[in-house]
C-alpha cells in the first residue's frame, strides 16, 4: 500500500524499499507542514518512516551492504522519538 496509504511494503527489492522510505518522508514532512498539526497523524508518520528505514536496512544488512550513518542516525532518532515518555 505505502507510506501514503497504510501499511509500508517490507519486502522487495532495495530500490522499492528506498522508494518507500522517500514516500515515507515526503509523507512526514507534509505533516509536520500541516496547521495545525495533528500529533496522532505526525506520529503515525513518523511510526511508518521508521517501519520503512527498518525494512531498508534489513533488506542492506541481508544483503551484506554498510548502512549509511545518515539512515541508521535517523532511525534512532525516531525510536526515541517513538519511546514513552519522550517529547512534550
Amino acid at each position: 500500500m505505502g507510506a501514503e496509504g497504510g501499511r509500508v511494503e517490507t519486502a522487495g527489492s532495495l530500490r522499492d524499499l528506498l522508494t518507500e522510505v522517500v514516500l515515507a518522508r515526503g509523507a512526514l514532512l507534509r505533516q509536520r507542514r500541516r496547521t495545525p498539526v495533528v500529533r496522532l497523524d505526525l506520529g503515525t508518520a513518523q511510526s511508518r518512516l521508521a517501519e520503512a528505514l527498518r525494512a531498508y536496512q534489513d533488506a542492506l544488512d541481508s544483503d551484506g551492504a554498510p548502512i549509511p550513518y545518515r539512515l541508521r542516525d535517523e532511525l534512532r532518532l525516531l525510536e526515541a522519538l517513538g519511546e514513552p515518555g519522550v517529547g512534550p
